[in-house]
């Protein structure tokens, strides 16, 4: 699970921010991954899930070059986000899917009673997504989700 501003999330879902950079990500990742979207203060929900290709972890340079090649449209942006920093990961987008009720914070701790938002990221235990997967799978059906493919 990532926590992102709402405004990050809506550009993930148009498709002008085709990567998700993190200063610190869970290094044991090698391979493509689905990752429930919590949207932070004022929203405080989970809003859909994004499936993000293999994390790719770079020297800062090398990360803005991969910017820079894939057109990417907020290089300052990222630059000052990693500022000072060595190295850090790109999270390329795959596909997206916004669901049609967003997953309250209340609900979610109704659900699982220990959650607390992640600060910037955490892997879900098995016992804890298959939880959230039901409750969404109430709300949702496969022919009424939104999404969107890179």
């Amino acid at each position: 699970m990532i926590s992102l501003k709402e405004e990050y999330f809506e550009r993930i879902l148009d498709g002008t921010k085709s990567f998700e950079f993190r200063r610190v990500f869970a290094s044991s990742l090698q391979e493509p991954f689905l990752c429930a979207i919590y949207i932070s203060s004022p929203v405080q929900a989970i809003r859909g899930v994004i499936y993000f290709d293999k994390p790719i972890k770079d020297s800062i340079d090398g990360l803005l070059e991969l910017a820079r090649k894939s057109n990417y449209p907020f290089i300052e942006s990222v630059k000052d986000y990693f500022n000072e920093k060595n190295t850090g990961y790109a999270l390329p987008v795959i596909n997206t899917r916004l669901f049609k009720k967003p997953i309250r914070l209340k609900d979610v701790q109704e659900i699982y009673p220990k959650f607390r938002p992640p600060q910037s990221f955490y892997c879900l235990e098995n016992k804890q997504f298959l939880k959230i997967r039901d409750y969404i799978d109430k709300y949702e059906s496969r022919n009424e989700i939104n999404q969107r493919s890179f």
